[in-house]
């Protein structure tokens, strides 16, 4: 519960310097320009990280909105404001996973004998930047770069993808991923290792097959 004089202060400060405690605080009161606030700072890292966990930008999109309306409905369950990041991003991985279990049992059902997808025909995301836009030989390299990299991820196993990108894309802390995983931080550092260890092998071969 906020004191009053905490709350006053609250109404009177623009949202836009509200730090995640004072945002969260705000939320609770059921300050709507807050949460567009929050859209705000955390819509592009929270579909970033759900486009890396899913590698579909369809499936991150859905993902993404299914943890801000996950976020809207619980935040009176968050009991400190520092915790946040940490909260958002443990809600939207678990958005993620679920996503991941309805494409598996999709494509069960939708997969036949003359269908040969493959895991990597998934992972077709690839932003446009302006940059990419000047020159069109860096913007291929670029682009078959990032192709490369996504397939990577794609390929190695859940466990260490989560981690490989909370820790390397997202710039989490291990600290930050131990709370959202729920597991040590030894255990992260040895998933991360692997992780990085299996898209580099990956990587390689995938370099020598285009030789």
């Amino acid at each position: 519960m906020l004191s009053r004089s905490l709350s006053n202060h609250l109404r009177q400060e623009p949202v836009e310097t509200f730090n995640d405690t004072q945002l969260v605080e705000s939320l609770q009161e059921g300050n709507e320009r807050a949460f567009h606030l929050l859209l705000q700072r955390w819509n592009e890292p929270i579909f970033n990280f759900c486009l890396r966990i899913t590698g579909d930008a369809d499936d991150a999109s859905d993902c993404t909105q299914k943890t801000f309306i996950k976020v809207y409905h619980r935040i009176g369950t968050l009991k400190n404001g520092l915790a946040l990041k940490s909260w958002m991003y443990q809600i939207a991985l678990n958005q993620c996973r679920d996503e991941l279990k309805r494409r598996d049992r999709f494509r069960f059902l939708r997969f036949s004998d003359s269908n040969d997808q493959t895991e990597a025909d998934l992972t077709t995301i690839e932003p446009i930047s302006n940059d990419m836009l000047d020159d069109p030989e860096i913007s291929l390299q670029r682009s078959q770069l990032r192709m490369m990299l996504d397939a990577a991820l794609m390929k190695i196993p859940a466990e260490q993808r989560e981690i490989v990108v909370m820790k390397e894309l997202q710039q989490l802390t291990f600290p930050e991923i131990a709370v959202i995983l729920g597991i040590s931080e030894n255990t992260i550092k040895s998933r991360l290792y692997y992780g990085l260890k299996a898209m580099h092998k990956i990587l390689k071969n995938t370099i020598l097959n285009m030789l």
